[in-house]
């Protein structure tokens, strides 16, 4: 059933428009932000208001203008308030403390110890995390912890779905956490929370169907309406990996698992796969073998992609995870294949790009849902 905007939800998409404006555009005035977001002088100061007195900006007489009555001016305080953003996306987890823009201030990566249960080592590194940034200082200024974890998470079991990481789905990751952090705990699926950073570089992305696609080690999708990532009804939405291509899943056959497989780089019980980087130079060279497999990738990415922008019919594809690293001929080679099944009027207003992001994705769009998250909740 459609949900009816009501007054609260008018009043959280104000906070969160003006403050990312504040975010974007600081030094600026409140006269600045009614005019640039079309709102209430109004509507603008209570909420600047509000974020005076949470501490996360500040305002100050425009020292700048020479002439007349100097204005006030509002400042960005990032530093502020700290998110921790932890990554559960392989064995060897990883968290970053962020600030407010989410720049890092601190990153940790912890090596999984393989005589210890999964469990066990989960446990070891909370208590590092902990150890690390978790002062009382921090502690008083953190806001959340936002989680990335490497398949569909179901709130209501505190379960995560992975069939790359068996011994995840033993675990009930939020509970654990909880023994560690008191404060809000938020946890999605790696690919969601990376196409929930993605696509705030589109344009006006509140007003576009998105497709994010995420070839790595495992392959997913998630898609973006109107700047809400679609879920579907269990969660599973977007999970193009498990599609059934022939007798195979498509995860199977472009997985960049499935790529250092035929090129002999890997072993099946070797879990240290080689660096993207290592095959950055053999492409750039056009080594015949490499190429010969990237093709044969491309032409069933090509075709499945074309069938999913079939029934979605999106402005924008955007291309993250590992094959990122082939660059601008991989994604313009993807492109041309996949609109090949197309008709015309598909082909339209289409845009093939590259994820932005020199970071991660995922723990960008973990620390952006505590973010949101704490917006909307004062």
């Amino acid at each position: 059933m459609k949900q009816k905007l009501n007054v609260n939800m008018i009043k959280k998409q104000n906070r969160r428009n003006i403050f990312y404006e504040i975010i974007t555009n600081a030094p600026i005035s409140r006269l600045s932000i009614s005019q640039n977001l079309h709102l209430s002088l109004g509507t603008v100061t209570t909420v600047v208001e509000e974020l005076i007195n949470r501490g996360v900006v500040k305002e100050e007489k425009d020292t700048q203008t020479s002439v007349g009555r100097k204005p006030n001016i509002i400042n960005f305080v990032p530093k502020a308030k700290r998110i921790i953003c932890i990554d559960m996306a392989t064995r060897h987890f990883s968290f970053s403390l962020k600030d407010l823009s989410l720049r890092s201030e601190f990153s940790y990566r912890y090596h999984f110890d393989k005589t210890k249960n999964y469990e066990t080592n989960f446990r070891i590194f909370l208590e590092t995390m902990k150890a690390k940034v978790l002062s009382n200082e921090n502690l008083r200024n953190t806001i959340g912890i936002g989680v990335s974890v490497p398949g569909p998470y179901s709130a209501k079991d505190d379960r995560i779905s992975c069939k790359l990481i068996p011994e995840i789905t033993k675990i009930n990751p939020r509970r654990i956490i909880s023994e560690y952090y008191k404060g809000p705990i938020l946890l999605d699926h790696d690919v969601k929370l990376a196409a929930t950073s993605e696509v705030k570089l589109i344009p006006g992305f509140n007003h576009k169907v998105i497709l994010y696609l995420y070839l790595d080690e495992g392959v997913g999708s998630a898609i973006s309406i109107n700047g809400g990532i679609y879920s579907g009804a269990d969660e599973f939405a977007g999970e193009i990996g498990q599609m059934v291509i022939g007798n195979e899943k498509f995860e199977n056959l472009v997985s960049w698992k499935t790529l250092l497989a035929r090129l002999d780089l890997v072993k099946e019980d070797n879990d240290e796969l080689i660096k993207p980087d290592a095959l950055k130079s053999r492409f750039n060279d056009k080594e015949p073998r490499l190429m010969g497999e990237l093709d044969n990738i491309i032409r069933i990415a090509g075709k499945t992609i074309a069938n999913i922008i079939c029934v979605l019919n999106p402005h924008y594809v955007i291309l993250g995870g590992k094959y990122k690293i082939f660059g601008k001929r991989f994604i313009e080679a993807l492109e041309s294949e996949t609109k090949k099944y197309l008709i015309e009027d598909l082909k339209k207003n289409l845009h093939f790009r590259l994820s932005n992001h020199l970071e991660s994705g995922p723990l960008l769009g973990a620390g952006s849902i505590v973010r949101d998250y704490w917006l909307d909740n004062p």
